[in-house]
């Protein structure tokens, strides 16, 4: 159905062939290296236990924006790492996101599906993810939020999950941020392998390691994925490129669809470029381009409805950077700009089509300084001015934001540590608001471990989008919403609970959280526009989550959250599981031959439909099987059960969630 790897141009109905060349150009070149660093990962594990040496500090950046020692961060955190990525070995990284505690997500159908993902029973459009810097928001959807469905897991490295409003340091719409980096020659995350060298290593000496890996899968529904990755570096730079060329004939996803009855098919072909020089002392320059070109067809589209529908997506982004990291202080500068082209077609007839942009200035500063008394502090302060631009075919619009914000990070002790911070936007259309942050953690080293007590508390708001805005003000708009003047949502959350984390690499988490979204804006379901309810939506639950190695080459990890969301007027808020439960259970053979991961996922208690109605959900269950054999250095095989039990289940109403699947595949490293 589909032509091989290429792009395919969301402005035209022609298809480029650029990505599909150059997996095959980084296939063959990568054959041609020679196997400078065989078998090796890009990424060395982070603080996980699996080397069965004592975890080492972790570091993290998502909290605060600078990195900090995870000890330290009183937020709640949730890191994933290429090791995970890799072992669960799923298409699309939404699968394995919403697997993480306190993270929910519906599609409508299967991969390439219009998709969402809640953080802690938020909107899908309050969930930022920034990648390698790019702020990877769509402007052109409704509520300009990122596109999960065309989010692949390959080339990925790492993940940090920042759960609660987030207002402070990532502005406006940031009701829980994903932090997304690419694969790197050598572990920037933990502090015990920064600044090591060997005769392996590249730091402080001219060597240059290469590694280059390549994945081919195919399987169920005419499903195939061939992706190749090159990454290069010595202590003047590195280099890291990753093409993905994936096609699936899918299946009939929407119920309703009784006559037509076709495959859902799509493609995606994505390119992704990292590259960083070190300029001098202490100075670094950086570039990430980012292009993804994406064909899906779906169900329900056009007066009157038809089935044969295609939509089509463009991504082209682009950030430079320029950073500085001396004794005792960083500064970092860097531009970004994404450009996002849709359309949609009807019975193979162009039907609707969108272009956005958003341009980002962003400026991020540190200062630490001892103030005596064994008092430490560091100032983080930053400003970011973004530019939205929006064309939905009836008129172009255009907002800008700016920010500028401040947050002390003191540690008074080696056991206790607080932050506060504060930041003033100012919209273009909706005046200047204050978000506020306070956080505590306090440490009690034990025999064994480390156990930490926290609190956090965080404020943001979300101006409405240019579209919710002109919709209320434009043609098709009717009474109850026309001429409704929309104003901006705010939130606020409250989080504790305690952690414990144990030299063995085990964790154990237990958090309670309260938040509430005032004047949220919603869709009228009888299609007049957009309206806002007076009052506040409120979520509030429990999380816990546990990660221990049981010995013997197994690990098992778990997680459990209930959530009870609420509507102002008290009916329950749609698609809210309030019961989400993880069950993983990976197994890898004291040789590093064998690995085998099964992860189980159940949904509770989830309701759907329109205004006042609402139909409940069927709970479910669903079992993924995976594992994976090395037959000699660089060359893998690996297979994948999706939905082994072949749960028949809906995650929306209409719409038919994925059959078994099965996949095998091979993979490649020199």
């Amino acid at each position: 159905m589909y032509f091989p790897n290429c792009f395919i141009s969301a402005g035209t109905q022609s298809g480029r062939n650029t990505c599909g060349g150059l997996s095959a150009l980084l296939l063959g070149l990568g054959l041609c290296l020679s196997p400078v660093a065989s078998g090796q990962d890009d990424v060395a594990p982070s603080e996980s236990g699996r080397t069965g040496r004592a975890p080492a500090e972790e570091i993290v950046v998502i909290a605060n924006r600078v990195p900090v020692p995870l000890s330290r961060v009183a937020a709640s955190v949730t890191v994933i790492d290429a090791d995970d990525i890799e072992a669960q070995g799923d298409f699309n990284l939404k699968h394995i996101l919403q697997r993480s505690v306190g993270v929910a997500g519906d599609s409508n159908g299967g991969i390439g599906a219009v998709s969402a993902l809640r953080v802690r029973g938020e909107e899908g459009y309050r969930t930022l993810v920034v990648m390698d810097g790019l702020k990877l928001s769509d402007p052109t959807t409704p509520q300009v939020m990122p596109r999960f469905e065309h989010l692949l897991s390959s080339g990925i490295g790492r993940v940090e999950i920042l759960r609660g409003p987030q207002g402070l340091n990532y502005g406006a719409d940031a009701g829980g941020v994903i932090r997304i980096d690419s694969r790197r020659p050598v572990d920037t995350h933990s502090a015990s392998l920064r600044n090591t060298t060997n005769t392996r290593d590249t730091a402080g000496t001219d060597a240059v390691r290469t590694t280059f890996s390549a994945d081919m899968q195919s399987g169920s529904r005419g499903t195939s994925l061939l992706s190749a990755a090159l990454s290069t570096a010595n202590r003047r730079g590195e280099l890291f490129i990753a093409a993905d060329g994936f096609r699936t004939d899918g299946y009939n996803a929407r119920e309703s669809d009784t006559a037509l009855r076709d495959k859902d098919g799509y493609a995606n072909d994505s390119l992704h470029l990292r590259a960083g020089l070190h300029l001098s002392d202490g100075w670094r320059g950086s570039a990430v381009y980012r292009r993804v070109a994406a064909e899906a067809d779906y169900d329900g589209c056009g007066f009157p409805t038809v089935h044969d529908c295609q939509a089509l997506y463009d991504l082209q982004a682009v950030r430079l950077g320029v950073e500085y990291d001396g004794r005792g202080t960083s500064h970092s500068l860097a531009y970004s700009r994404t450009d996002t082209e849709r359309e949609d077609h009807a019975l193979g007839i162009f039907s609707f089509g969108a272009d956005g942009a958003l341009a980002r200035w962003e400026y991020i500063g540190r200062v630490s300084a001892t103030l005596g008394f064994n008092l430490g502090i560091d100032l983080v302060f930053g400003m970011d001015l973004e530019q939205e631009e929006s064309d939905t075919g009836a008129g172009g619009e255009r907002r800008d934001n700016r920010g500028y914000y401040i947050e002390a990070l003191s540690g008074f002790s080696e056991r206790l540590h607080l932050s506060a911070g504060l930041r003033r936007d100012s919209n273009d259309d909706y005046g200047s608001h204050l978000s506020r942050r306070l956080s505590a953690a306090y440490l009690w080293p034990t025999a064994r471990g480390r156990f930490k007590l926290k609190a956090a508390y965080g404020t943001g708001f979300r101006a409405p989008s240019l579209f919710e805005a002109a919709y209320n003000r434009g043609p098709f708009a009717f009474p109850p919403a026309s001429g409704v003047e929309l104003k901006e949502e705010r939130s606020r959350g409250f989080e504790y609970g305690a952690e414990y984390r144990a030299d063995n690499g085990s964790r154990f988490e237990l958090l309670l959280f309260d938040q509430k979204i005032e004047d949220a804006i919603l869709f009228d379901p009888g299609f007049s526009g957009y309206l806002q309810e007076r009052g506040s939506g409120t979520s509030k639950g429990v999380e816990a989550a546990v990660d221990y190695p049981l010995g013997r080459g197994w690990r098992l990890q778990a997680n459990l959250s209930r959530n009870k969301t609420e509507r102002p007027d008290g009916s329950r808020r749609l698609r809210r599981p309030e019961g989400l439960f993880n069950l993983a259970a990976a197994y890898r053979s004291p040789s590093g031959r064998f690995r085998f991961n099964g992860s189980y996922r159940a949904v509770r208690d989830a309701v759907d439909g329109g205004g006042s109605v609402q139909i409940p959900l069927e709970d479910f269950e669903v079992l993924q099987l995976s594992g994976a054999y090395r037959i000699s250095d660089g060359f893998d095989i690996h297979g994948r059960i999706e939905n082994a039990l072949d749960e028949s289940y809906r995650e929306v109403l209409d719409y038919r969630a994925p059959a078994r699947a099965v996949y095998l595949g091979l993979r490649l490293r020199f």
